[in-house]
């Protein structure tokens, strides 16, 4: 019981003893007469005394009566939600079993999925699309930093493919100045690619001011009239020559 229900119970014993109080003492009111009703049983009664002693007696049941009347209903409520005991540990036995069924699984889905992308990457960097020309080729154009000199240069170039991302050359200029002096250069190197990006290393050459820059990045592509362009930055001269085989 709670602290208010003890209080119901003191007011209803104050009343009975008040009653019993004024029942002995004698005190009636001759003219009034009462009618009393409780638990299904009417009284016509002359003194007042006994309803307080009715009033006091009810006070003191209802906290005894109301805690079995609401506790009984909200015990058969909890206990109809809960599953009969054999159900109970047949499914605790069931998600035992379907947990290390589900977390076994996982594995073998993810390497099936990813197995095909897998595969096919390897297969790209295992077979690269890369063009390159062979064979004798014959200078038909020459700029250096936009102007064309293709009147004092004349040139050739054999391209030999060695693998599929590389190829080596070797090429023979003849220079004339507006002087009349002719010289002759050779320069050979390699051209390598790397997916759809080409670089020109020049490894030897006869030329005075030969240098070795390395690898060069470079404009590299087969034209419509079936020349070859070459485009690229070499000692801070920019190269633009034209070939056809």
């Amino acid at each position: 019981m709670e602290v208010f229900d003890y209080v119901i119970m003191g007011i209803g014993c104050v009343l009975i003893v008040i009653g019993l109080l004024l029942f002995v003492s004698g005190k009636r009111e001759s003219a009034n007469h009462s009618q009393v009703e409780g638990f299904g049983i009417k009284l016509n009664v002359s003194n007042p005394s006994i309803i307080l002693i009715v009033f006091g007696i009810g006070l003191v049941l209802v906290p005894r009566l109301l805690p079995n009347q609401l506790s009984q209903p909200e015990l058969l409520e909890t206990a109809s939600q809960l599953p009969p005991p054999q159900n109970r540990e047949m499914s605790v036995q069931q998600q035992s079993t379907d947990t290390p069924t589900n977390v076994a699984t996982q594995p073998s889905q993810t390497a099936t999925t990813n197995s095909p992308a897998i595969s096919y990457q390897s297969a790209q960097v295992q077979a690269p699309q890369v063009w390159f020309p062979e064979g004798q080729w014959h200078m038909t154009g020459y700029e250096l930093n936009g102007i064309d000199q293709t009147g004092f240069v004349e040139a050739s170039i054999l391209f030999v493919k060695r693998s599929p991302t590389k190829v080596s050359w070797n090429s023979h200029f003849i220079i004339s100045d507006i002087w009349g002096n002719v010289a002759n250069y050779q320069y050979q190197g390699e051209i390598n690619s790397t997916g759809s990006a080409y670089h020109l290393l020049i490894s030897q050459s006869n030329d005075p001011n030969f240098r070795n820059f390395g690898a060069i990045p470079m404009e590299f592509k087969l034209e419509n009239n079936n020349q070859v362009h070459m485009r690229y930055n070499y000692g801070g001269a920019d190269l633009l020559t034209h070939w056809m085989q």
